[in-house]
Order: C-alpha cells, then structure tokens, then sequence
C-alpha cells in the first residue's frame, strides 16, 4: 500500500518529491461551503469508517498489528475497495490505495494496486501492517505497511548489472516492464518497444520505507512539509505514532481543527 502511492511513475520521482494523487482530494469544506461540499466530505469520512468497521468490527482499537499475509492482502482490499484513502509511497509520494492480491509469481510478496483504475502495480514484500488512531482525530488515523527487503529482480544480460547498480545507487526500488508473469526487463521496453498483451508496467520496493495509508481527507499532509514526508515513511512504528500524536497536539494548540 504498499508503494502507492506505492507505483510505477515512482521512478520519476526523488526521495523528497510528492507525487500528485491520481484522483480528486476532497477537501474540508469552509462553514461557507454549498451543501454538496459539505455532503462529499462527509461521504468520504463514512466511507473510512466503513472500511475501519469492515476490517475490524464496530470495535475499533487503538492500535493493532498483524504479519500474516493474507490478513494484510484482506485489510489493504478493504481500504482500497472505497477509494476513500492517502496513500503515502515509501519514496514519498501520492497515490491512491485500490486494492491488493498475493503475488503467483513472487513469494511472500504482495502485488498492490493503485491509480483511478487500480492500473499501477507495485510489488512488496510485507513484514507488517499496524494500524492507530488517535481519538477523537479520527482523520489522523493510519495504516503503516512495513516492508522486508527484496532483492532486485533477475533479468537478463547486461540489464541485471545495470538494476544491481540502480538497486545500489537509489535503494528504494526498480521499475521494470513484466514481460510475461513474474519475468521482467527492462522498463524502456515499455516505451519503445511495441506492447504485446499482457505487458505490464511493475515497480518493486526494495524494502526501505514503509507505505502509510490516511483517510482521503487527512490534515496529515497539511502538517507536515514535503521534506519531512520522506523522513516520516522511514520511521519505525512507534517513532512515528508519536510523530503524528504531536502533530495533532501542536496543530490543536495553534487553533486548526483536527477532526
């Protein structure tokens, strides 16, 4: 979620940069705002609690972490499926989560969807998925998917070396075109080459970073600054809950509402 977002215009991208999302932000309307405003805003935070409610129960905890596969392929669905999420990418930027699936191909990995239709694909190898939220901010809440690392993938002749000394140079990940399932080469195929069906572009985290998937309509990214962005997908679990808990206290005590 991970990526997105995780995602394959990542390789366009630098460590610090933010790459746009792929669909509309809904933002929080001013107390002047037309009542259609005022009704999508609403929608989009019901749509997170549903996603929350649908994964966890009417029961929502504090905090939770899970390293089974599946339960993390099952969650991430469940968020994607609303469209109702900021997914942050392990390079730093934007996307918007659409859904996940077990990799056939790659073991242990996960394949995580993303863009307006769930076309970008990014390939990760999980360690964890923890969750918390910080009431009554519940826009605050997050999901952070902790990545292993993935060794760049296998494909031919001089290619290989070349994305062995990506791999060395950018330590964040590789996009390459997917040939046929799990077999790779390289991404300019994709450009030039003509397409056959079933080509597919793949970007592959190498497992630094993690991905941090926020409500749509997060103050997440209003609080904290592009370079700082990079930093926080870096942090370790607990290092960044108390990031974002102090976050949300400097922002209540300079007067901006967190809801």
């Amino acid at each position: 979620m991970l990526p997105a977002t995780c995602a394959p215009l990542a390789a366009r991208i630098t460590t610090c940069e933010r790459r746009p999302a792929m669909t509309k932000k809904t933002e929080r309307p001013s107390s002047r705002g037309s009542d259609a405003d005022l009704r999508s805003y609403k929608s989009t935070i019901d749509k997170w609690q549903v996603a929350l409610e649908a994964v966890f129960g009417r029961k929502i905890p504090n905090t939770y972490r899970s390293t089974e596969v599946e339960k993390i392929r099952s969650i991430l669905t469940h968020l994607g499926a609303r469209g109702a999420n900021q997914t942050i990418l392990p390079t730093g930027g934007n996307d918007v989560l659409a859904g996940a699936r077990i990799s056939k191909w790659e073991p242990g990995c996960l394949e995580l969807r993303s863009g307006v239709d769930g076309d970008d694909v990014s390939i990760a190898l999980p360690r964890a998925l923890t969750f918390w939220t910080f009431p009554p901010h519940s826009t605050m809440s997050y999901f952070r998917l902790e990545l292993e690392p993935l060794a760049p993938a296998i494909i031919r002749g001089k290619a290989l070396e070349r994305t062995r000394k990506q791999a060395a140079t950018q330590n964040d990940f590789e996009e390459l075109t997917e040939v046929a399932p799990g077999k790779y080469d390289n991404r300019a195929r994709w450009d030039h080459d003509e397409r056959q069906p079933g080509w597919r572009v793949v970007t592959r985290y190498f497992g630094k970073g993690a991905f941090l998937i926020f409500p749509r309509v997060t103050r997440f990214d209003r609080l904290v600054s592009r370079d700082e962005c990079s930093t926080y997908v870096r942090l370790p679990a607990t290092k960044l809950a108390q990031k974002v808990s102090a976050l949300i206290e400097k922002a209540t005590r300079s007067g901006v509402d967190i809801p």
